[in-house]
């Protein structure tokens, strides 16, 4: 199987839908660079998430998506999610549209200025050329 194996006893926190991979979790990993996507297995063998990783970090993974749901399908539905909740909760013209881990998009922000939008990308995940993270 190709992809990152947790070490025994470490699933637990993926399967209550902890958002953090730590690396002292991971048993075996790919060859990989930072900011790919990765599948997430327990030391079962069972595909638990997907993840997009980091080789120097502490948290060495950030799930996108769990379970079988495609990453791309997780960020749409997560994104449509958080601007509902902002369409109906907000009441001004400049509001945080993504709230990284409070809306499931762990290590990403935006900021909704009037008349603007400011994405802030926390980690090398979604900007893996972009050494200033």
């Amino acid at each position: 199987m190709f992809g990152i194996v947790l070490k025994h006893g470490k699933e637990k926190s993926v399967l209550r839908r902890h958002p953090w991979i730590f690396s002292g979790a991971i048993q075996k990993a790919p060859s990989y660079s930072n900011g790919d996507l990765l599948p997430v297995f327990s030391a079962s063998g069972e595909h638990l998430a997907t993840a997009y990783f980091h080789t120097e970090n502490s948290i060495a993974g950030r799930i996108v998506s769990f379970g079988k749901e495609l990453p791309h399908e997780a960020i749409t539905r997560k994104l449509q999610e958080s601007l509902a909740v902002r369409r109906q909760l907000v009441t001004t013209d400049a509001y945080r549209l993504i709230n990284a881990e409070g809306d499931g998009l762990p290590g990403q922000g935006s900021k909704h200025p009037p008349g603007l939008l400011r994405f802030s990308g926390r980690t090398l995940g979604p900007h893996p050329d972009d050494q200033s993270h």
